[in-house]
């Protein structure tokens, strides 16, 4: 498939929006394809480090960092360092059906279908909303 493992993390899929995925993103996943699919995407990572390819740009990721992103962006989740990745991914699709006066779009989705922290806007110009990443606050060593 994608090489991506999943555990989901809620089996309530079909009564509500929010799909909670635990995601073991492998060092050693192969391709270069990057998927879009209406929606948005949160992706808190747990262990490891993580590459986050969206829309052209690059943004790193450490444990207690996340990202918040419109899916309909391309995007790939991409490990490196020494092990792989863990991350809390937390999915919000659109609802089928393309809203009034919108063409319906093909999808390429990497989550099959069913299946208290400050964010900081971290983008190359001012006028890039799409893309927050909340860091984990270092707590004082002399408070």
């Amino acid at each position: 498939m994608n090489g991506l493992k999943y555990v989901t993390l809620s089996n309530a899929g079909r009564f509500f929006n929010l799909q909670p995925i635990k995601v073991t993103v492998p060092l050693t996943r192969r391709g270069q394809e990057h998927y879009h699919h209406d929606g948005e995407e949160w992706v808190y990572v747990l262990t490891g480090s993580l590459t986050l390819s969206l829309a052209g740009k690059t943004y790193d990721l450490e444990p207690g960092d996340a990202a918040h992103f419109d899916s309909r962006l391309p995007h790939r989740l991409i490990a490196r360092g020494k092990s792989d990745a863990e991350v809390l991914l937390v999915a919000s699709p659109v609802a089928s059906g393309s809203p009034a006066g919108q063409p319906k779009v093909s999808q390429n989705r990497a989550i099959p279908l069913p299946a208290l922290q400050t964010f900081t806007p971290v983008a190359k110009s001012r006028h890039d909303p799409l893309f927050f990443k909340t860091t984990q606050k270092k707590k004082d060593p002399n408070p």
